[in-house]
């Protein structure tokens, strides 16, 4: 075989090769992408939702919720980022104009009706439950609120679970809610302006400590399963892929974990912490809530940590002193006071804008590894005990097999360190372990008690004009 035979040979081999990688390649373009690879290409995860306390929300560092919280892990693993888009009125609607991935906005299994909609498993359940004012007798079940009203939203009056129970009982006064906001029911309930309503048994659980005076008189019907619904198309890709992802937090802890941050309540946080906290909103707090504004805009915080922060403190109260020095609203001590720049710690504006000063430190001065509320925790722990003791707290935690970046892991050790075991091999020594925890415990639930009180009105205002949005 000679040069050009040899050469008219690779020729055609070369020839064939490029036909076959382009019919490769044409191959591969024929077939269409699936919704995964399509939400991973695209870079963002589109979820439809509803603006609320079960639901997401602003907090101290940007969007959270149960809700948010379960989608945002989802979006993580995935890759993308999260973008949310409200609908408070006809959220599986939307789904299937083909524009958004999924809903997740506390929607129950039994809500589709004939749409075709496809849904994940259970991430969580919820009861409708009958409200009473704790003044009030507790009925021994519905047929008994024979010509008594009850008042419920015109959406959970279309859910399918209600619907039954109020075919099965006309003589009961059915009254329909100006709104689809259940919360302000339960603060009506609460204020002895309605007699009773119906809502879910996670706006109780939300609220339970904002409007004490309202009680679960009864549960009504069978548990409804919450989750996320997509389109039932051919292509069932992301729906797999989110049910590995649910079953994958289940096993291992994590769901029940953010389930517990919402809707568990701390051991220390009683009713009567909440009804007092709504009594000194307008007492004490009002005159001062500019101030609380105006600092925080300073330094980059939410005002209402600041404020959960002061009624942790003090109550706001101005002319406070503990009998360790500690003095005024924020209950700062001399040296830091003299370092944030407070001549006089008992006049309120000096004191809210140093506590301002000393949080932002707080919370720039955290390691990088900490991120997201964990840093807000953290930085409220250093404001009740130092960031020294914080500091042998996470070594402790590194040390016995947590995570020190991790909250909930280092609350666990940081008791741990007022045992001589523990202590006498820390840099700094003893500390009063359990009194970070119920500080950050109570911070964080003041906190949210103010968020809740801050969106009554606001919610009210977005779902005024609302259809129903159960189908």
């Amino acid at each position: 075989m000679d040069i050009r035979d040899i050469s008219n040979l690779l020729g055609r081999h070369l020839l064939l090769l490029t036909c076959l990688l382009l019919s490769t390649l044409l191959l591969e373009r024929s077939i269409p992408q699936t919704h995964l690879e399509k939400v991973i290409e695209s870079g963002e995860l589109r979820v439809i939702s509803r603006n609320g306390p079960a639901t997401y929300y602003e907090g101290a560092n940007g969007l959270t919720g149960y809700g948010y919280k379960l989608v945002k892990g989802f979006a993580n693993q995935l890759g993308v980022k999260l973008v949310i888009i409200n609908e408070p009125q006809s959220p599986l609607v939307r789904l299937l104009n083909g524009q958004e991935d999924l809903v997740a906005a506390a929607i129950t299994t039994n809500e589709a009706g004939d749409l075709p909609i496809r849904f994940a498993q259970a991430h969580r359940q919820i009861q409708f439950e009958l409200i009473s004012n704790v003044n009030r007798p507790v009925p021994a079940d519905v047929a008994s609120l024979a010509g008594v009203q009850v008042t419920i939203t015109p959406e959970v009056a279309q859910h399918p679970a209600i619907k039954a129970i109020r075919e099965a009982h006309p003589q009961v006064l059915w009254q329909l809610a100006e709104s689809n906001d259940q919360s302000d029911l339960l603060a009506k309930v609460h204020r002895g302006q309605l007699e009773f309503a119906v809502i879910d048994s996670d706006t109780f659980l939300l609220h339970q400590y904002s409007f004490v005076n309202a009680q679960l008189a009864l549960t009504l019907g069978e548990p409804q399963n919450l989750a996320w619904a997509f389109a039932a198309t051919f292509d069932s890709s992301l729906h797999q892929e989110a049910e590995r992802y649910l079953q994958q937090i289940k096993q291992s802890g994590r769901l029940e974990r953010i389930a517990a941050e919402f809707f568990q309540p701390k051991d220390e946080m009683t009713s009567v912490d909440a009804l007092l906290l709504s009594q000194h909103l307008e007492q004490r707090l009002v005159p001062y809530m500019e101030d609380m504004k105006r600092a925080s805009e300073q330094f980059n915080l939410d005002w209402r940590l600041l404020a959960a922060i002061g009624y942790k403190e003090s109550q706001w109260l101005t002319k406070v002193e503990s009998p360790t020095g500690v003095k005024g609203m924020m209950m700062l001590t001399k040296i830091t006071a003299k370092a944030m720049g407070v001549a006089d710690r008992e006049d309120p504006k000096q004191a809210i804008f140093g506590a301002a000063k000393l949080f932002r430190y707080l919370l720039d001065n955290q390691p990088a590894s900490i991120e997201g509320e964990d840093r807000v925790h953290f930085a409220l722990a250093c404001y009740n005990q130092g960031m020294g003791h914080i500091g042998d707290a996470r070594r402790l935690t590194q040390r016995t097999g947590g995570n020190p970046n991790r909250w909930h892991d280092v609350r666990e050790r940081l008791p741990l360190l007022s045992l001589s075991e523990y202590y006498t091999k820390a840099r700094h020594g003893y500390m009063r372990g359990k009194e970070p925890v119920v500080f950050v415990d109570k911070v964080w639930d003041y906190y949210k008690m103010l968020v809740w009180h801050e969106q009554q009105e606001h919610l009210r205002l977005a779902t005024a004009s609302s259809n129903p949005a159960w189908l």
